[in-house]
């Protein structure tokens, strides 16, 4: 079940929707509450203000504040004023303070709105603002005694508020206040630290304790993806989410609203149409900029790297003291954020990346494509089930990994509807639509599919095509076990093999071979997998040599898996050796597809084995990508690979030089970092590279052991 989220406007929210959407800043939560609780009885108050960018959920945790204020019973005697998130009005310290009256008249008991009111409307001619201050004061401190409560002030983006109040007193005013009167308590935000709070000789100094919102974690966005879409996902999955949005609370609600019903690669695939659908939202956070500042802003779009303010004049075309004024002014309103660097050479980035990614995307050319090429890098790094295990691991006695080998033979189940032999246009369309429902993870869905598929040729048998029958049942087999449901997997194996072993045409002798590995796979028994090497082979000599060819890739391929399964690791190296890297009846996409696959398998075989990687294979997979601008997980598998076998340096030369460099930026970033070279990269591209740099440290440190 998903949550209420009102992205821009958590205010529309009842207080009982705010508690039960609140999942995430609970540390903060529990931080301020406990503050309020201790400041009832103590005779001084405890001022906070919440720094946090556009997003981070400043508005959410104050809201919330409230409202708990409101129920819990331990904070009784305290009474929430919310003030409107943008507060426009407010140029003095007495328009301060009539501003609060006039949220205290709406917010009090109604029966005593009306009297408020009045006094607001009256209050609200008065011309000289100190009188105002003293007026409105008054009227907000009778109602404290009248109650006995304590007023809490929920003021937000108080940096904007006190830069344009001119009167140079209002914040020594505005501090005395705060300091002598106990009944006043302010709980406020700011999109960033300000000078009022930051600088000795400014008012408020020292006054407030800060509380900073730091971008969500992966935890945290797995927290808050499922919260809000009402599905749950994996910390692998959720990564690259955290990535594009930088751990913006409200940037990954908009995508988890967007994405709810998708599947993690459709996401990724649609982030295109997620930009899109929110071009309005995209475009007004722009307009709201003066002209110079959004020139500014746009040319650190347009860098789309950590850049020093020469870097961002030159490409706004603008002097650098007018630049770093503008910057300076984009990092209050908390558009832009200081990336490192010395203190004569900061570095800026955009605050929200999604803003970065929907300007880049709607610029054609050069930056567009590499923001695509990220995209694609990423969906495919990050995939929950294709890469949840990048390796065999066939050293030693280590175990085979299950989930892999089920992916494997998905693979295999791919190559097996295109055969001639088994195809028609029934079973391509509803095993079309069989592999689009795994890829979606709708396993329920596509085991209903595959019985319609098992029933439809049970009902034609004297089509004598058994082979698709054979097919569907072994798919349903692998369904079941993604499923969990390792018993009726067993039990369609065993009626696959029991019903078709004695007298079986050749290419279903083959399926049924397939299924004993997919069963010794199941019991870890070795000798069941080579019980189907035997009927593999007994059905290769009864192939008519055209078929043998047409079938020869797929053979050599249930070899090379029946080798595995039965630890014959080296027998499984030289069939793989023996495979046939491309055939005619395959698509170019399956072709890279089946050619990275074969890499990732031949490489660690090879290394399992001491064996050094061939680079002219690598090579030729890295034209494959090149040439189809796409880099499928198995490839990304293959490709780390080869950098944990491969000195770093001669890895970075050899992808770097190829054509599919710019698609694989992630990795060569990653390869340079463990090189200690300067690499001046999007953060985006530099995390994604992190996370790589991690994984092929522990992998080398595997290696070694």
């Amino acid at each position: 079940m998903s949550i209420s989220i009102k992205k821009y406007n958590p205010g529309f929210l009842t207080d009982e929707e705010l508690i039960e959407s609140f999942c995430v800043r609970t540390s903060e939560f529990e931080s301020i509450i406990e503050t309020l609780r201790e400041t009832r009885e103590d005779p001084s108050n405890t001022h906070s203000i919440v720094i946090g960018p556009r997003g981070s959920g400043k508005t959410h945790l104050l809201r919330t504040v409230a409202a708990e204020m409101r129920r819990d019973q331990s904070l009784e005697g305290l009474f929430p004023i919310v003030f409107a998130e943008e507060t426009y009005e407010v140029a003095t310290c007495g328009e301060f303070w009539l501003e609060c009256l006039g949220h205290l008249a709406e917010q009090v008991p109604p029966e005593e709105r009306k009297d408020l009111r009045l006094t607001y409307n009256a209050l609200h001619s008065i011309a000289e603002d100190r009188e105002l201050e003293e007026r409105c004061l008054g009227a907000i401190l009778d109602f404290s005694d009248r109650h006995r409560v304590r007023l809490v002030l929920i003021a937000e983006n108080l940096n904007t508020l006190f830069s344009e109040i001119a009167d140079p007193d209002a914040g020594w005013r505005m501090r005395k206040t705060l300091q002598t009167e106990r009944r006043i308590l302010l709980l406020g935000s700011a999109t960033s630290r300000f000078d009022e709070i930051d600088r000795p000789d400014h008012a408020l100094y020292d006054l407030f304790r800060t509380i900073t919102l730091h971008p969500l974690n992966t935890q945290e966005c797995q927290t808050l993806w499922s919260a809000v879409s009402g599905q749950s996902t994996s910390s692998q999955s959720v990564r690259p989410i955290e990535i594009l949005t930088g751990g913006n609370p409200r940037l990954i609600a908009v995508i988890a609203q967007f994405g709810s019903t998708q599947s993690f690669h459709e996401l990724m695939n649609s982030l295109y149409s997620l930009v899109d659908d929110h071009t309005d939202y995209f475009k007004s956070h722009l307009e709201a900029l003066p002209s110079q500042e959004r020139r500014v802003y746009l040319a650190l779009a347009r860098l789309w790297r950590p850049a020093t303010a020469r870097e961002v004049a030159e490409r706004a075309r603008s002097d650098i003291n007018r630049c770093s004024a503008y910057l300076k002014r984009l990092i209050s309103r908390g558009a832009v954020t200081i990336e490192g660097g010395a203190s004569r050479r900061r570095r800026y980035y955009l605050t929200e990346r999604l803003y970065n990614i929907y300007y880049l995307l709607r610029r054609p050319g050069e930056e567009s494509q590499v923001v695509r090429a990220l995209v694609q890098f990423m969906s495919c790094y990050y995939s929950p089930r294709e890469l949840l295990e990048l390796t065999f691991s066939f050293a030693d006695d280590s175990s085979v990994n299950d989930q892999r080998l089920r992916e494997l033979q998905q693979l295999a189940f791919e190559y097996m509807i295109q055969l001639p032999q088994v195809a028609d246009p029934i079973s391509d369309a509803l095993t079309d639509e069989i592999f689009e429902l795994m890829k979606t993870s709708r396993f329920e869905e596509a085991l209903g599919m595959c019985d319609r598929l098992i029933g439809l040729y049970r009902a034609t048998r004297d089509s004598g095509n058994e082979a698709i029958e054979t097919t569907a049942l072994i798919l349903k087999s692998n369904l079941l076990l993604y499923l969990g449901r390792v018993d009726d997997a067993l039990a369609i194996l065993d009626e696959i093999i029991s019903t078709h072993e004695q007298d079986s045409p050749p290419i279903n002798s083959i399926m049924i071979g397939f299924a004993l590995i997919g069963k010794s796979m199941i019991l870890d028994d070795p000798n069941i997998a080579s019980k189907s090497l035997e009927i593999v082979e007994d059905a290769v000599h009864r192939l008519d040599p055209d078929a043998r060819a047409t079938v020869a890739p797929l053979i050599q391929f249930i070899r090379t898996l029946a080798y595995v399964s039965a630890e014959q690791y080296a027998d499984g190296l030289q069939a793989i050796e023996e495979m046939p890297m491309s055939n005619s009846n395959f698509t170019e996409e399956l072709d890279l597809y089946w050619i990275a696959t074969i890499s990732m398998i031949k490489w660690d075989l090879q290394s399992s084995q001491g064996i050094p990687i061939n680079e002219s294979e690598v090579s030729t997979l890295l034209r494959q990508i090149g040439s189809a601008n796409n880099a499928p997980p198995q490839a990304i598998s293959a490709l780390i690979l080869f950098c944990v076998h491969t000195e770093t340096a001669r890895a970075l030369e050899v992808i770097s030089s190829s054509a599919a460099a710019e698609m694989l930026l992630p990795l060569t970033s990653a390869l340079r970092l463990e090189l200690g070279l300067d690499t001046v990269v999007s953060r985006e591209v530099q995390e994604v590279a992190g996370d790589i740099s991690r994984e092929l440290a522990n992998r080398k440190a595997e290696v070694k052991i």
